[in-house]
């Protein structure tokens, strides 16, 4: 089996800052899950600047948030030089800083 690269993309808009199930900020708690869901995947440990030339049966995440219009971009991403910096990464502290960014 291949690496398998897993694009998550989010909403960001005003929307979420609505209760969602018991946590009193949408976009929070879904933060929150995030975080706790990279911990549980079975990562195949590349970081975002090394190419995929393995098959490492693993998983690679990136994270788009949509939110309306910023920077005239509708989809965000974290900068380079942040974490993963919005491209797919096995490693773990890259997607945390991925996710962090978008916190």
């Amino acid at each position: 089996c291949p690496t398998l690269d897993l694009v998550v993309v989010f909403d960001g808009s005003g929307s979420m800052v609505k209760k969602f199930g018991h946590h009193e900020h949408g976009f929070y708690a879904l933060m929150a899950t995030l975080k706790q869901w990279v911990g549980t995947l079975p990562l195949s440990g590349e970081k975002a600047d090394e190419p995929s030339t393995t098959l490492t049966k693993k998983v690679r995440v990136a994270f788009v948030q949509y939110s309306g219009t910023y920077g005239g971009k509708k989809a965000q991403v974290a900068p380079m030089g942040v974490g993963a910096g919005g491209r797919l990464s096995g490693d773990k502290d890259e997607l945390l800083a991925d996710i962090d960014w978008h916190e």
